[in-house]
């Protein structure tokens, strides 16, 4: 199984790394009689980029909130949940007909919302643009996949049409403000929901 981590986990240690390498560097080459004054200065540097990175996490965990709320504002009733783009999505859009590309961009944010009839994938900007619609009688399955999120590895839900086009996308998790993609047991039970809405499957049970 692929280990789930967020997007934008490898920057963010790269930067740390680069920190305290400097850091460690920086007082060990200052002269033994400034050590006490310069590592002053360096706890003050790492509190500076702890509050930096810290108000960066809240920016965006507070943006995947907004996307689901203005999406949550066009579709009142219906279920959604943040998501990011799989590699394969702006290929399987625009060959399932999609009123609209997906952003560019490495790590896509998007927001897939369903209700009885259909299920949407949306933009999730600051004015919300419906990418796809689709019907759910032109579902044909839905299951777990490993996926693409940049450069990295996730797992994601793979939206499989009739007509032979798979729709893949990366939810996100709820645990930590939704920064990091979601786990095994929240994957199971958005499993569940949507393939509930498969008339197929639903004439079954």
């Amino acid at each position: 199984m692929t280990r789930e981590r967020a997007p934008w986990l490898v920057p963010f240690a790269t930067v740390g790394g680069m920190f305290a390498a400097s850091t460690a560097l920086w007082i060990g080459t200052a002269p033994r009689a400034e050590r006490a004054q310069t590592c002053l200065h360096a706890a003050m540097w790492l509190a500076g980029h702890v509050l930096l990175v810290g108000s960066v996490m809240l920016g965006l965990s507070r943006g995947h909130e907004g996307r689901i709320r203005r999406v949550r504002a066009r579709r009142p009733g219906w279920d959604a949940v943040a998501a990011w783009a799989d590699q394969s999505l702006p290929g399987a859009v625009a060959a399932a007909g999609g009123e609209r590309s997906v952003p560019p961009g490495r790590v896509a944010p998007l927001v897939l919302t369903w209700c009885t009839g259909e299920v949407e994938l949306w933009d999730g900007g600051r004015r919300p643009s419906r990418l796809l619609r689709v019907g759910w009688e032109a579902v044909a399955a839905v299951q777990v996949v490993d996926a693409r999120v940049g450069d990295l590895g996730a797992r994601g839900l793979a939206i499989g049409l009739r007509s032979g086009v798979t729709l893949v996308v990366c939810p996100r998790g709820r645990r930590g403000g939704g920064l990091a993609p979601a786990g095994d047991e929240e994957l199971d039970i958005l499993l569940e929901h949507l393939r509930a809405r498969i008339p197929a499957r639903r004439s079954r049970g």
